[in-house]
């Protein structure tokens, strides 16, 4: 599943939200929200992108206000930081977002607490992009690339990816990564192993917990093994038919080609 952090941005969301529009993929937002805070030009501009992520079908998560270190606060201040944003979410996009994602992915005990008891879903990542410390799409595909591979030796192929769709080389690189996961897929039928399937609702990987016993460690996400063997299905025929378009015209241009030799 993919998910964006610390928009939105007037320069990079709208366009982000074409391509994910065009691969046919959902997305969740987790949206610092002092950016949609106030009645400022700019902030006017992001909340209006704010509610065309949900117009489009997208969730939208809590990145607290000010993109704060929740370890480092209070509890005043981490319900300054946590409330103000969901009163904002509530009062200006008419939405309640029900995962929250610490910034920097910074937790303690007390922290995952209090996020629980104020009834939040705690989201990390597994699949991160290293997109906020380089400055091409290049280096974001690599890094997704080679924590890909590590996850996959691990035995553990899927994940949430991180991007930052305040980025313009993250937004670049989005489809050259869908990309490298279709053509990853193309070499998996080949093996007959599991496909890559990219899902837009996080209940694959987690369970929402009520605002009980916030102490108890949150239950695995269960799926149907039938669901997951129709996706698989579905998926596979998909693949077969664009994989074997994809190799017939790279054959025809390699025919094209050679003829252009003689």
């Amino acid at each position: 599943m993919f998910t964006f952090d610390d928009g939105p941005d007037a320069r990079t969301t709208p366009m982000l939200l074409d391509q994910l529009d065009s691969f046919g993929i959902k997305a969740i937002f987790f949206i610092t929200a002092r950016r949609i805070q106030g009645n400022s030009r700019a902030a006017i501009s992001r909340t209006e992108i704010a509610r065309e992520i949900i117009r489009r079908g997208h969730l939208i998560g809590n990145h607290t206000l000010q993109h704060s270190q929740l370890p480092i606060l209070s509890v005043d201040e981490m319900a300054f930081e946590i409330d103000t944003a969901q009163d904002l979410f509530a009062h200006k996009l008419g939405v309640r977002a029900d995962f929250l994602r610490p910034p920097g992915g910074a937790l303690s005990s007390r922290v995952a607490e209090f996020i629980t008891r104020r009834g939040y879903t705690t989201m990390l990542w597994n699949l991160g992009t290293g997109d906020f410390q380089v400055t091409s799409a290049d280096e974001v595909v690599r890094t997704f690339r080679r924590v890909l591979e590590r996850q996959e030796r691990g035995g553990n192929r899927g994940g949430i990816v991180l991007l930052h769709d305040t980025h313009a080389w993250s937004v670049e690189a989005f489809p050259r990564i869908v990309s490298e996961m279709a053509a990853r897929n193309c070499e998996l039928l080949d093996t007959g192993e599991e496909l890559f399937d990219i899902v837009s609702d996080p209940s694959f990987f987690y369970v929402q917990r009520d605002t009980e016993n916030a102490e108890a460690i949150a239950p695995a996400a269960r799926l149907d093994p039938a669901v997951l063997a129709q996706r698989q299905a579905r998926l596979r025929e998909e693949s077969t038919l664009r994989c074997s378009a994809v190799a017939l015209a790279r054959a025809s241009a390699l025919a094209s080609g050679a003829d252009s030799v003689h």
